[in-house]
């Protein structure tokens, strides 16, 4: 079957990749819950350079 895990997979991404590491900080985070903010827009504000402003950093 085309789901199965091959061997050795542990079934997650690739933890170098840019998404994922912005999904481990969004959640670890809690930016939703924080800032009402949704995973797409703040994954757009941190390619753009804006999310510094919205939390007030640097």
């Amino acid at each position: 079957m085309l789901n199965e895990p091959r061997p050795g997979d542990d079934g997650y991404a690739n933890p170098e990749d840019l998404i994922e590491q912005l999904g481990e900080k969004f959640v670890r985070l809690g930016i939703k819950e924080k800032y009402g903010i949704e995973f797409a827009p703040f994954v757009r504000m941190n390619e753009i350079g804006t999310w510094e402003s919205v939390v007030n950093v640097g």
